[in-house]
């Protein structure tokens, strides 16, 4: 059986059009996401995603052709395949396979890690850098700052100067290659994420730069140069948990090439602190809301409650007033029946007493409303001949066919408008008087402003 140790890039090419990718990753031992990324690593086509389905109903997309690579290109395939070869030796039982496997997937990330020295198909993101090398690679300045350590950082960034910029690039480049053969995967912004959740973090190298003092000339301050000194520093920009280191630099004998595995190590530890203190802002966000939510409960009963108690006294003190109007219209009964009793409006008696009995019930909220006794007044229809008009709106109504007040008042404002469009404002703030006078409804109308009635 092949393994990807033993295959060629052709043969991958065939294998991947003709087998599901799920079946060439039982058989090869290696996770698909792998076999994705060396595809798209070397340039070796696919089949796009639902090419199976489509393939059983005859609609299945044309193969393309194998493009060819360069020389460099396959001289880092041959050095990705041996990295999956192993020593034969004599036959292990599958427990001592897994317990041996489980051991190097532990002790993978203490694997030297050697940084090439030339720069052969970078990663995305450091092709991104050196296309923007004018920015990104730095002269020395006489501030000597590439950046504060405590600044919020949104991607990834190299800030050298330009003779370790070359070798920065390098740096990031295995840095970032490594990360991804380790199953996490690598941001737009250059930020090192895992596969399975939204958190990153970003990180920066840096160069160190030494103080000198300039010679002095005709002045009496000092004035400094600042000079790379060529010691670079890889560094995480997240929050500050204790106990993780955030700065792996150049020692006396030691590189930052060296130190790529134990920086790789710690990552995983930081996206698992990242996590865990996002998930604690989750929570304290979760608890303040239910807390919020209990507030406002809380203060809706107590209003409720407080309405309530308003409403009951309220219904008790017009239930009293009720209370007191019946027995006083009892006692005026009482009166009335005794022989010298003397009404004041003899007339209008019988139509206070049902008023004032209605008026008591209306008040009770034990007893149902009646129909008030007493008729309201209605609008009087009046003929516009018996108007008090002032000459204007009387010439102004003249040959318009409007005989009485409720023609007028059915007529709108823009017709009554263009009955006198020098000052229409006038006319209406009349009409608008004189219907009211006659206990029309002019607020349904709106002819007029109440200020100018």
């Amino acid at each position: 059986m092949q393994t990807i140790s033993s295959i060629s890039r052709a043969e991958l090419f065939e294998a991947l059009w003709q087998k599901p990718m799920t079946q060439l990753s039982e058989q090869w031992g290696i996770s698909r996401k792998e076999i994705v990324q060396l595809c798209e690593q070397y340039r070796v086509p696919r089949p796009p995603n639902g090419y199976w389905a489509q393939l059983n109903w005859g609609t299945a997309p044309e193969r393309p052709i194998l493009p060819t690579l360069d020389v460099d290109d396959l001289i880092e395939l041959d050095a990705f395949r041996k990295q999956f070869d192993k020593p034969t030796s004599i036959v292990q039982s599958p427990v001592t396979a897994e317990k041996e496997s489980t051991i190097q997937t532990k002790d993978c990330s203490k694997v030297q890690i050697s940084v090439p020295d030339q720069l052969t198909n970078p990663h995305r993101f450091v092709k991104r850098l050196k296309s923007t090398n004018a920015s990104t690679a730095k002269e020395p300045s006489n501030s000597g700052s590439s950046g504060s350590s405590n600044e919020r950082v949104v991607q990834s960034w190299v800030s050298v100067s330009k003779p370790q910029f070359q070798r920065a690039l390098r740096i990031t480049d295995t840095l970032l290659k490594h990360w991804e053969t380790r199953g996490f995967e690598v941001s737009v912004n250059g930020c090192l994420k895992s596969s399975d959740e939204d958190d990153e973090i970003a990180f920066s190298i840096t160069e160190t730069y030494k103080r000198v003092e300039k010679p002095k000339k005709d002045h009496y301050w000092r004035e400094w140069d600042h000079v790379p000194t060529g010691v670079l520093t890889v560094e995480v920009h997240c929050e500050h948990f204790d106990m993780l280191r955030r700065r792996w630099s150049d020692g006396k004998v030691q590189k930052l090439e060296t130190l790529i595995g134990s920086f790789l190590d710690a990552i995983p530890k930081y996206l698992a602190e990242i996590k865990q203190s996002r998930l604690d802002r989750e929570c304290e966000q979760r608890q303040k809301k239910k807390a919020d939510d209990r507030r406002l409960k809380q203060k809706q009963q107590v209003e409720d409650e407080s309405a309530r108690r308003a409403e009951l006294m309220k219904f008790v003190e017009n239930w009293e007033t009720a209370q007191r109007i019946r027995r006083y219209l009892a006692a005026v009964d009482e009166r009335l029946t005794e022989a010298d009793a003397s009404p004041s409006d003899p007339e209008n008696l019988d139509r206070w007493l049902g008023w004032a009995r209605w008026y008591a019930d209306n008040l009770c909220p034990l007893t149902k409303s009646r129909e008030h006794p007493i008729q309201p007044l209605g609008p009087t229809n009046a003929a516009i001949a018996e108007l008090d008009l002032t000459s204007v709106a009387r010439k102004a109504l003249d040959g318009t066919g409007i005989e009485s007040t409720d023609h007028l008042y059915a007529q709108s404002k823009e017709y009554l408008s263009t009955l006198y469009p020098n000052r229409p404002g006038v006319l209406l703030s009349e009409l608008d008087r004189v219907l009211e006078g006659l206990g029309y409804n002019m607020d349904e109308k709106k002819w007029t402003y109440r200020w100018n009635r």
